[in-house]
């Protein structure tokens, strides 16, 4: 749906089929946003922009019909909005109390989703929501960022919540498999072990 309100945007003659330069509307858009490959699959930048200000906006403006994307802008607005939460900006901050308001806006985050595949369920049609690992996902991000705060935030210390991904693990196991990209796994675990350890001495080392 997103793509085809960009392609009824300038930008996509400048662009998106011609490849062409010129003064853009929308930048953070192009062919790459929707049509992806496998590489690009994995970029979260690019995931994000389909649901960013740049798309709302282009809908807004271009769309043949915006009551038809009423969804599809309900649903940019808060996957907007939690990732502005996660990473602390535009307008968002480092969560300092268990009461702090990004801790009732990850919880209705969760709740809009929830509903979101309920309904889905009740019309047995499981194409009408996101993948169930998706879900999971999502859930399980904002509820563990919400529940770190409530139960284990010190009164007076702030939490960075966008230190509370699996990049880290991603590029660990990234690390294990440059170097034996054929190892079984008795070979990643004696890796990891390697770098782990070799991480704890270079933090000793540099105290």
């Amino acid at each position: 749906m997103g793509c085809d309100a960009w392609k009824k945007c300038p930008d996509f003659n400048i662009r998106g089929s011609r490849g062409g330069g010129g003064v853009m509307l929308y930048p953070k858009l192009s062919l790459e946003v929707f049509q992806k490959n496998p590489k690009s699959r994995m970029r979260v930048g690019l995931a994000c922009r389909a649901f960013g200000d740049s798309m709302t906006k282009c809908i807004t403006h271009y769309a043949s019909s915006v009551d038809v994307y009423a969804s599809y802008i309900l649903l940019a607005k808060k996957t907007n909005r939690f990732v502005d939460i996660m990473t602390a900006k535009k307008g968002c901050v480092n969560i300092n109390s268990s009461t702090h308001p990004h801790v009732y806006e990850l919880f209705d985050f969760v709740k809009f989703h929830h509903m979101w595949r309920e309904q889905s369920l009740a019309l047995d049609n499981r194409w009408l929501y996101l993948p169930e690992s998706t879900y999971e996902d999502l859930c399980w991000t904002a509820i563990g960022t919400a529940l770190i705060a409530m139960t284990h935030l010190p009164e007076g210390e702030t939490m960075a919540q966008s230190r509370g991904g699996s990049d880290h693990l991603e590029e660990s196991f990234c690390m294990a498999k440059n170097k034996n990209s054929c190892a079984t796994a008795l070979d990643t675990n004696a890796i990891m072990a390697r770098n782990c350890s070799a991480s704890f001495m270079s933090l000793y080392r540099s105290r």
